[in-house]
C-alpha cells in the first residue's frame, strides 16, 4: 500500500487530539476520539493508545489522569537560571535540564517532532529577541543572543550566582520572558518553601513511578502538574533534586543499581493501571516460565547461540524446551547477560531490523504477533536457522540468534537453562570515559570478518579529521584545509561528540541519527572551496542568496543539497559529473527553488 494511502497510525491521532482539546482530556475520552477518527481494531485497544500517549514528550500526564498538551501546560511557568562565567563573559547563558525542557520541550522528541529552533525572548524593556540553542561542552547547553540581549545584558552588572527568571508566555508561539533578580534580592524563605514543593512532588512522582525516572522525564511531569506556575521560582532543579534525597526512594524497594529500572508499585495505580498480568510487565524481577512438558517427561528442545551484533565473540548458549515461549526466551536472555529487562523488545525472524512482516514484539506492543503467545516449537526452526533479538528501540541492541542444536527427546529437567558461554558479558548501559567521551563498548559496532581496502581508507581518514580536531580543540596553530576543517568542525556543535572520537567511532554509529556528519563535512568543504574560486558562478549564486537576507550556514546547505544530486545522478549512471547541470540547478536557487541538504534515509525509531 502506497504511504499516502495508509491510514494515519494511532500515535498520530492521538497528538491530533489532545493538541484539539484546550485542556487535558482523561484516558477514556481521548480512546473515544480517537476511535471517531478511525476505529480501534487491536486486540487491546487500551494499550494500543497508552503506547501512542508513550511515544511522545509533547503528551503528558497531568497527574490527576488526564493528559495535555506540553506546549500550553507550560504556559506561566517560571524558572531560574543561576549565572556563571559563560553568561559574563558574553558567551552563552547556561542552562539545566529544567530550563532546557522549559525553553525547548521537544529536545528529546523524534526528529520529525522536535523543534529546536530559536525562541522569542521578551526583555524587561518589551523588546523581543531572538535565542539560539546552543551547545557548550559535554552534555551542556545553553541559549545564545544576539547584539541586543547582551547589551541589556551587560546593564545589569551581574556576578556569578545571580539569576534570571525565565517565564512561558506562550509555548506554541515559543515566546518568554526574562527578568533579572541579584542575589541579595532573593526572598529566601519563600524560595525555600518553593524548593520543599518541588522536592515533595518529585519524590511523590517518583515513588509512583514503575522506574527509576531520569529528570529529563521528571521536569515535563513537574512543568504539567503546574509545580512552576507560581510568581516566586524555586531554584534549579540540579539545586535541590540531589542524590541524597533521590537515593533513599530508590532504596526503599531495594532497586538494582542502575536508576533506570522498575521498582514496586501500588496496586490499581490509574496512571500505570496493569491491563496484563504482572508476569509480563517489564521489571529486573522476572524470570522465565519453567517448561510445563519437560516436568513430566522428555522434551524437544533447541540450543540457541545469541550474541550482540556488536561483538560477535561474546556468545551465550541456551537450551529451551519447545512450548516455553519467545517471552520466556527474551527473559533467559536477559539474565544470561545479566542485563535490567526494564525496555521494549521485538524478534525479527527475517533478521531484519524493522520488518514488520516477520516482528513478534513484547506483551506491549502494537504488533500483530506477541512473544507470550509464540512457542519456540511453532516458529519452524531448523539447525543453521537464524533470527535477531532487537532489544531496548531506544539504545537499539541487536543480538544474532542461531540455532546450534535441536534434541528430539531432552532429558526431563529446568528449562531455558544455559549451557556454555564465552567472553564477558558487555554492561547494558556502557560507562562513558568523561576525558575522551568514549564508550566502554559501542553497542552500534559491527566488527567485519574482513576488512577492506575501503574500510582502511575510511578509518585513515577518520583518524585525520580526529587530529585536526584535536589539534583545534587545544588551541594549536592550523594552515590551509586543515583550518578549514576545523571551522567546519567548530560550526556544527550537535557533533562535536562525534568529532572527539572518530577515530574509533563505527560506519553504524556514525550514521545511527540518519545523516552522515563526515560526509556532511566533506561537502560543506567542497562548497567552500566552490565559492573561494574553484568555481566562481557558485561563489555568484552564492553571495545573491546571501543578499536575500538567508543565513549563511543555510545557503551552504542548499547549494550542498543540489551538488549531492548531480553527484548520486552521476554516480547512479556511471558517469562524469555535469558542472553544466549543477550551475543550471543552482540557479534555481537564486528563485526560491531550495532544498535541505541531502539526509540519508533511516527508519524512524520505535520506543
Amino acid at each position: 500500500m502506497p504511504k499516502s494511502d495508509q491510514p494515519p497510525s494511532y500515535t498520530a491521532l492521538a497528538h491530533q487530539v489532545v493538541q484539539a482539546a484546550r485542556e487535558p482530556l482523561p484516558f477514556d475520552e481521548i480512546m473515544r476520539r480517537v476511535h471517531r477518527i478511525r476505529p480501534i481494531d487491536t486486540k487491546n485497544p487500551t494499550n494500543t493508545i497508552r503506547n501512542a500517549l508513550s511515544q511522545s514528550r509533547l503528551i503528558v500526564n497531568t497527574g490527576d489522569g488526564r493528559y495535555g498538551w506540553i506546549l500550553r501546560l507550560i504556559n506561566g511557568s517560571v524558572m531560574r537560571v543561576t549565572l556563571t562565567t559563560s553568561a559574563l563573559s558574553g558567551t552563552a547563558i547556561e542552562l539545566g535540564d529544567d530550563t532546557r525542557e522549559l525553553l525547548w520541550p521537544t529536545f528529546f522528541e523524534i526528529q520529525a517532532r522536535c523543534d529546536r529552533s530559536p525562541i522569542n525572548l521578551r526583555l524587561p524593556d518589551r523588546t523581543t529577541v531572538k535565542m539560539e540553542l546552543a551547545h557548550l561542552h559535554d552534555s551542556q547547553w545553553g541559549m545564545a543572543g544576539p547584539v541586543e540581549f547582551w547589551r541589556w545584558f551587560k546593564t545589569l552588572r551581574a556576578k556569578v550566582g545571580d539569576q534570571l527568571l525565565l517565564r512561558a508566555i506562550t509555548g506554541e508561539q515559543k515566546l518568554y520572558a526574562v527578568d533579572y533578580q541579584p542575589r541579595a534580592a532573593r526572598d529566601e524563605a519563600a524560595i525555600a518553601a518553593r524548593n520543599q514543593a518541588v522536592v515533595q512532588a518529585a519524590v511523590a512522582r517518583l515513588r509512583r513511578s514503575p522506574y527509576g525516572m531520569a529528570d529529563w522525564d521528571l521536569i515535563p511531569h513537574l512543568l504539567a502538574t503546574g509545580l512552576y506556575r507560581d510568581p516566586i521560582p524555586p531554584d534549579p532543579l540540579a539545586e535541590i533534586w540531589t542524590e541524597d534525597i533521590w537515593r533513599p526512594v530508590l532504596a526503599e524497594k531495594k532497586p538494582p543499581s542502575r536508576t533506570w529500572v522498575r521498582i514496586a508499585t501500588t496496586p490499581h495505580n490509574k496512571e500505570y493501571p496493569a491491563d496484563l498480568p504482572r508476569e509480563h510487565q517489564a521489571g529486573p524481577d522476572r524470570r522465565p516460565r519453567p517448561s510445563r512438558q519437560a516436568q513430566r517427561g522428555p522434551v524437544k528442545t533447541f540450543v540457541l547461540r545469541v550474541s550482540h551484533r556488536a561483538l560477535p565473540k561474546v556468545w551465550r548458549d541456551i537450551e529451551i524446551a519447545a512450548d516455553q515461549t519467545l517471552e520466556d526466551l527474551h527473559l533467559m536472555i536477559q539474565q544470561a547477560f545479566d542485563w535490567n529487562d526494564d525496555h521494549l523488545y521485538s524478534f525479527f525472524m527475517s533478521g531484519q531490523v524493522y520488518d514488520q512482516t516477520t516482528e513478534i514484539g513484547s506483551p506491549w506492543s502494537e504488533t500483530k504477533r506477541h512473544t507470550q503467545r509464540v512457542t519456540i516449537g511453532e516458529l519452524d526452526l531448523s539447525v543453521c536457522s537464524q533470527f535477531l533479538y532487537y532489544f531496548d528501540y531506544g539504545d537499539s541492541h541487536e543480538f544474532d540468534v542461531q540455532v546450534k542444536q535441536i534434541n528430539a527427546a531432552a532429558p526431563t529437567g529446568n528449562y531455558p537453562r544455559l549451557v556454555a558461554q564465552h567472553g564477558q558479558a558487555p554492561p547494558q548501559y556502557p560507562e562513558i570515559d568523561e576525558e575522551t567521551g568514549e564508550m566502554a563498548w559501542d553497542p552500534y559496532a559491527r566488527p567485519a570478518l574482513v576488512e577492506s581496502p575501503l574500510d582502511d581508507t575510511k578509518r585513515s581518514n577518520r583518524k585525520m579529521l580526529h587530529r585536526i580536531w584535536q589539534r583545534a580543540q587545544a588551541g594549536k596553530s592550523l594552515q590551509g584545509e586543515e583550518a578549514l576543517l576545523a571551522e567546519i568542525m567548530r560550526e556544527h556543535p550537535e557533533w562535536h561528540h562525534v568529532w572527539n572520537r572518530l577515530d574509533k567511532i563505527s560506519d553504524a554509529q556514525l550514521e545511527k541519527d540518519g545523516v552522515n556528519p563526515v560526509m556532511h563535512l566533506v561537502v560543506h568543504e567542497t562548497i567552500l572551496n566552490q565559492i573561494t574560486g574553484a568555481l566562481p558562478p557558485v561563489a555568484e549564486i552564492y553571495q545573491k542568496i546571501l543578499a536575500q537576507g538567508i543565513d549563511r550556514h543555510e545557503v551552504i546547505h542548499r547549494i550542498g543539497a543540489v551538488f549531492m544530486e548531480e553527484f548520486y545522478r552521476a554516480l547512479k549512471a556511471d558517469r562524469p559529473f555535469d558542472e553544466t547541470r549543477y550551475l543550471l540547478q543552482l540557479k534555481q536557487l537564486v528563485h526560491g527553488k531550495a532544498q535541505p541538504l541531502r539526509r540519508e534515509p533511516r527508519p524512524r525509531r520505535r520506543r
